[in-house]
């Protein structure tokens, strides 16, 4: 369970194709320093009755609406997200009062009070009019924004990886880490390049040391190795010595023997640990 408090990084993709040959987008952009998003998928559900008793209920899943509370956007690129008229020459808004079909993709990241961080694109939607309001200079600091309004709805296009439309890719970081380099906005992420972008986190049930027993002259050094189990898993790995005076470890698991005796060297990783006896001889 989660609470998420920390919205940011919320960016838009112009739709460039989206059918039965392809999906593409171009560059996605920041849209707005943006403080609040509420989404609310429409559903509705039927029960589908025999013999007098309800035998399944059949559920469907509509767009979804979203809101975006933030600072206000200035004209042209309300216009831009809108399929309005900007004025090559002046910079003007020439608006027909025509409703136009430009279709984005809005992706972003919320963070939880646990500081996980959930990522998600929406796919495929279209920004209506946004909400404004004006006000008088007066004496308070009250300051207004905006409020965009998206509607987001499934692709046309059937990806590859699921064989299926799509409407959102979602992630969370407690589940699925992104890929070294990787950044969640650099492109709108889809079921086909998702394994390209991110990758699950594999949980550590156990640590391995290698060799569980060792010698060492006095002075000398021998290399320990540890490894979490399953493969594939993650996690930060430390060392320690039971007995400091007889042999110490360094943080890449390298023993050196100081005095005759035994030491036993262990591995740890969050709950999880393993052991190595060293024996330092004269």
């Amino acid at each position: 369970f989660k609470l998420r408090r920390g919205l940011k990084n919320v960016f838009v993709a112009e739709i460039l194709t989206d059918d039965a040959t392809g999906y593409t987008t171009g560059t996605p952009y920041h849209v707005m320093p943006a403080g609040e998003m509420t989404r609310n998928a429409q559903t509705s559900t039927n029960n589908v009755w025999y013999d007098d008793d309800v035998f399944a209920t059949v559920g469907t899943e509509g767009a979804t609406a979203v809101q975006i509370s933030g600072a206000s956007l200035r004209g042209p690129q309300i216009a831009k997200l809108l399929g309005k008229t900007v004025d090559p020459a002046t910079g003007a808004v020439i608006d027909s009062g025509t409703f136009k079909e430009k279709y984005w993709a809005l992706g972003g990241e919320a963070e939880g009070l646990d500081g996980s961080v959930e990522r998600f694109w929406l796919l495929k939607g279209l920004f209506t009019a946004p909400e404004e309001s004006d006000k008088t200079i007066d004496e308070t600091t009250d300051a207004n924004g905006m409020t965009l309004n998206f509607n987001a709805i499934k692709t046309t296009h059937v990806f590859s990886a699921n064989n299926e439309t799509c409407k959102k890719v979602q992630i969370d970081s407690t589940t699925t880490a992104l890929k070294t380099g990787k950044v969640w906005t650099d492109q709108v992420v889809t079921p086909d390049n998702l394994s390209t972008i991110c990758e699950k986190i594999i949980e550590t049930t156990g640590v391995t040391v290698t060799p569980s027993t060792a010698s060492v002259a006095v002075n000398g050094t021998t290399t320990l190795t540890a490894a979490l189990t399953p493969a594939g898993a993650t996690g930060d790995i430390s060392w320690s010595t039971s007995n400091a005076a007889v042999a110490t470890v360094t943080a890449g698991g390298v023993v050196t023997g100081l005095t005759a005796g035994t030491a036993v060297i262990t591995a740890t990783s969050g709950t999880f640990s393993a052991s190595c006896t060293v024996t330092v001889t004269e």
